[in-house]
């Protein structure tokens, strides 16, 4: 997940900022982040193979608070960014869906147990 932020953010960057605007951009990246973080979930959660509800629940907020420790140390304490600044990857006023990338995370393993048919 941590390789498909990393690419998707370099891509936003050079790829869709030039040919799209920063406006639009961001939504499109959060969008194919998401969009990543779901495919990927689906192709590997059979390797957890059949187990309880709560696990697939556990998993999802286990990588969403990863995925917000990532964001919390690189922004603050290795780039230097002020707190300010980090906060406004939740401004979906401004077009930034990183919400929508963690509510996939949360939903992720379990819906895809679901359709993978290991979750009742």
């Amino acid at each position: 997940m941590l390789g498909a932020a990393i690419a998707n953010g370099f891509f936003r960057d050079e790829i869709l900022t030039p040919f799209l605007g920063s406006g639009l951009s961001l939504p499109v990246s959060g969008i194919m982040l998401s969009v990543m973080v779901f495919t990927i979930t689906l192709l590997l959660i059979p390797y957890l193979g059949r187990q309880k509800p709560h696990l697939y629940w556990f998993l999802g907020l286990f990588w969403t608070l990863l995925t917000l420790t990532f964001e919390v140390v690189m922004g603050h304490f290795i780039e230097g960014q002020p707190w300010n600044e980090i906060v406004q990857v939740f401004n979906v006023w401004k077009g930034n869906l990183f919400l929508l990338v963690l509510v996939v995370l949360v939903m992720s393993p379990f819906a895809c147990a679901k359709i993978r048919g290991f979750a009742k």
